[in-house]
């Protein structure tokens, strides 16, 4: 399946108390694709039922994921987050200058915007600590 560009901004985009550039997030979209967890499968071997499947492999879940790249404290930052289907989505990684964490304690939402909520306030934290020392 194609990619499919979420809404215009996200309400987590916009611009908040400019005069002491806390909270200057850059307006942006939010990209989400929808696909499975394995892209490219694997070519089935002569003698594979393709219409059963492979009983040794798992099945594939359908996965949606979306990203979001914003600012704050004048410092860049990318959120990507994956929902499987029928389960909460959850945030995959964050990126943040030459620091990432992958499946980070975010926790985990019903939907996009409610995880990104959660994976911006994580954010804010870590800049937030850094800020105070």
């Amino acid at each position: 399946m194609g990619p499919v560009i979420g809404e215009g901004q996200s309400s987590l985009c916009g611009i908040s108390d400019v005069a002491i550039g806390k909270y200057c997030r850059l307006p942006t979209t939010r990209v989400t694709r929808f696909g499975s967890h394995a892209p490219n499968p694997p070519a089935e071997p002569a003698g594979t039922d393709t219409a059963r499947g492979d009983p040794r492999q798992p099945p594939r879940t359908p996965v949606a994921s979306a990203t979001l790249d914003a600012a704050y404290r004048k410092q860049d930052y990318h959120i990507t987050a994956w929902q499987p289907q029928g389960k909460p989505a959850f945030v995959l990684l964050i990126a943040l200058k030459d620091r990432q964490w992958i499946q980070p304690d975010v926790v985990e939402a019903a939907d996009f915007d409610e995880v990104f909520r959660n994976a911006v306030a994580f954010v804010e934290r870590v800049l937030d600590g850094e800020a105070e020392r």
